[in-house]
């Protein structure tokens, strides 16, 4: 997850923005671990980074599950849209998974904010069928679900042939970034 960010971050520098934002999911680990990463490399290049930060409904009884933390998302629009009015133009939004990113895009779109050119927005995934269907089409950072799979096979193996040895934690680095239409922009604040 903060490889996740380290590219995000990356991504948006490379496009020349000095406004950055986050809008996930709090409570979840994977979601808490990519903002507090990709807030702390802004904070390091001396960059804004906002983050879209929910009133609480109320508290939760369990540890939130995440489709009930992405559906629950769904709940906010109302506030998550005055957010999204509220950044300044040209400002990348990095959302934590390609369902976040779909909901900004919608928002976006329903309160006549122009993306790429007003704001950006890329995605955790590249889930294609989300991310094409999107208007306009979501960036989106891609896993490598094939390495997570092989890594995932081995340690099993490992488990069953030496049941009384856990293996190590593995970290694998996303495969790289699908650039789509909705962060194809230079942010340059000169009309």
């Amino acid at each position: 997850d903060e490889q996740v960010a380290e590219l995000a971050f990356e991504h948006f520098a490379d496009r020349g923005f000095r406004n950055l934002a986050f809008c996930g999911y709090s409570g979840a680990k994977w979601s808490d671990t990519r903002h507090r990463r990709f807030a702390a490399l802004a904070r390091e290049a001396g960059i804004n980074c906002d983050e879209f930060v929910p009133r609480r409904r109320r508290a939760p009884s369990r540890k939130p599950q995440t489709l009930a933390l992405e559906m629950s998302g769904l709940i906010h629009d109302q506030e998550l849209a005055a957010w999204l009015q509220r950044l300044p133009r040209t400002t990348g939004v990095f959302a934590a998974n390609d369902l976040r990113g779909r909901q900004l895009l919608g928002l976006c779109s329903d309160h006549n904010l122009i993306v790429p050119d007003h704001l950006s927005v890329l995605g955790v995934d590249n889930d294609e069928l989300l991310c094409e269907l999107t208007d306009p089409p979501l960036s989106s950072i891609e896993p490598d679900c094939e390495r997570i799979g092989l890594s995932a096979a081995a340690a099993l193996d490992s488990m069953m042939t030496r049941p009384r040895r856990r293996p190590a934690d593995q970290f694998i680095a996303p495969a790289g970034i699908a650039t789509r239409k909705s962060t194809d922009v230079l942010a340059i604040n000169e009309p």
